[in-house]
């Protein structure tokens, strides 16, 4: 350890600044953290990213910014914030309309030739849909992947083109 260092104004300032905004941070990521799981990509990466975009647009917002450039960085994070609570909540099928398949229940039918040695019931799954309510739904599906995809290259293309890494100065 320096100790010149560790007996000036600075470092204690240092310590008391990292605290203060550690224990801010704590309190106001809490509900990110807790959810947060390794495996999870959209609770947390796409999340905190989501979150942190929001902090930043209202600052921004609020006078953190000269405002020859302001508008247009705010349009773009409120553009992104929107594309990644879409990616968030997956909602691009439900926008489509959601699927016939919930229109048209399942229904599990007895199977009697089941072989002799296995001790439980059969059942094999029948569809009543039509086939051209099956085809409506794969063709939504595809759409909704489709719209996802495009969705997902826009939120990237805008980062990457507005040189994101300027929105914090």
């Amino acid at each position: 350890m320096n100790l010149p260092y560790f007996f000036s104004k600075h470092y204690w300032s240092d310590i008391f600044y990292n605290t203060k905004w550690g224990i801010k941070n704590l309190y106001t990521h809490f509900k990110l953290v807790w959810k947060s799981r390794p495996w999870d990509f959209n609770t947390s990466t796409l999340e905190m990213l989501r979150f942190k975009l929001e902090e930043l647009a209202t600052a921004i917002e609020n006078g953190h910014e000269e405002e020859e450039s302001r508008d247009n960085k705010v349009k773009n994070i409120r553009r992104c914030i929107v594309l990644l609570t879409n990616r968030i909540e997956d909602n691009y099928l439900d926008t489509l309309g959601g699927l016939n398949v919930s229109k048209y229940p399942m229904e599990f039918i007895p199977v009697d030739d089941k072989p002799e040695d296995h001790p439980a019931k059969c059942y094999t799954l029948k569809e009543r849909g039509t086939v051209e309510e099956r085809n409506e739904d794969t063709a939504r599906l595809h759409l909704s992947i489709r719209m996802d995809n495009l969705e997902w290259d826009e939120l990237w293309t805008i980062i990457k083109d507005t040189d994101a890494r300027n929105w914090w100065d």
